[in-house]
């Protein structure tokens, strides 16, 4: 495994750019990534590194080794934690394209629209095996049995969540979508956090981490589905979440800004799955309020998460904040 120099673990560096020549903590982490992968000859090699050439931003991996730094876990523990849950989180966006029938993951053709579904299925697979090995050397050498529990238990919240979004008889109302959008995305922005705390002995700050990050998963989510309806979040078509039906903040506060006879033509056509009428409805969602009103509850949010960081210590708030940092940068929405 590779050595992080402290100079390198800052938190104005968790979300530096990549540069040519940068050994940023990206680069470090998707180059030590690259030597878990299967070999290059191989079926399987060649797909991996298909995925990874396209490589996100690394939140997660990075948040595992600045909180490591900043609570005295070894850089080797740290850097294994990140990768473990790097490599759940990448097994969710394969198994979440195969799901939603996306063809495109950062900005290219998917695993699954180049290999097929079934090849796809068992990337998946083989990146949950080998993050749940990464994770037992951590638990072989620390006596840390409960950081296994940890990524079971988020990997089990995960699917719980996705599985609600795939499944919902009519579309979500809003404190369902909240519900939907949490626990798909809190488990796996938390666990990178509490594992180092766990490690640590810090486990008293979990329970506030948990609540901070549930609503920082919110307010991510949130902001997706904005930059899905303004066609900026890289799909195929803009506003694609209502070709899709898919459960989208804008879509629902459009439902609650309009009157009940509106209301009930709407829900008809929305929980119809019928294709035609999807340029009328768009075109009401462009006219109304309800991009307005889904930015006031991002900013509802927000405040909450200002809120409940009062209970984290400065350390820790530091980092949750980088997070939501990130969001906005990355999404490019101006609030």
């Amino acid at each position: 495994m590779l050595s992080l120099p402290a100079s390198d673990l800052s938190h104005d560096g968790i979300f530096e750019p990549i540069k040519k020549g940068n050994e940023s903590l990206e680069n470090k982490l998707h180059n030590e990534l690259e030597l878990l992968l299967p070999p290059k000859e191989t079926h399987l090699g060649k797909i991996s590194r298909y995925h990874f050439k396209a490589r996100g931003k690394f939140i997660r991996g990075k948040l595992a080794l600045i909180t490591g730094d900043s609570f005295g876990v070894s850089k080797e523990w740290s850097l294994l934690w990140g990768l473990s849950v790097e490599l759940m989180h990448n097994a969710s966006l394969v198994h979440d394209d195969i799901c939603d029938h996306d063809s495109i993951r950062r900005g290219n053709r998917n695993v699954s629209a180049k290999f097929g579904e079934e090849v796809a299925l068992t990337f998946g697979d083989w990146l949950i095996g080998k993050s749940f090995e990464l994770a037992s050397i951590i638990t072989s050498e620390s006596k840390e049995t409960s950081l296994i529990t940890s990524l079971a238990k988020a990997l089990q919240i995960t699917s719980n969540g996705q599985v609600k979004d795939l499944s919902y008889l009519k579309y979500p109302a809003w404190s369902e979508y909240l519900a939907i959008a949490g626990n798909k995305t809190a488990p796996l922005l938390s666990v990178p956090i509490s594992g180092m705390l766990q490690l640590s002995g810090n486990l008293c700050h979990c329970g506030p981490l948990n609540n901070v990050l549930l609503e920082t998963s919110k307010y991510y989510q949130i902001s997706n589905d904005i930059l899905n309806f303004l066609g900026e979040d890289g799909a195929l078509s803009p506003f694609s979440d209502i070709h899709r039906r898919a459960p989208n903040a804008v879509i629902i506060k459009f439902r609650d800004t309009i009157n009940t006879s509106t209301k009930g033509a709407f829900d008809e056509w929305l929980n119809s799955f019928i294709d035609c009428d999807v340029e009328y409805w768009r075109n009401q969602i462009n006219h109304s309020s309800a991009l307005l009103e889904t930015k006031k509850a991002l900013e509802s949010i927000d405040r909450r998460i200002e809120d409940q960081s009062k209970a984290l210590p400065k350390k820790l708030k530091d980092i949750t904040n980088s997070i939501k940092t990130q969001i906005k940068i990355a999404n490019q929405i101006k609030f």
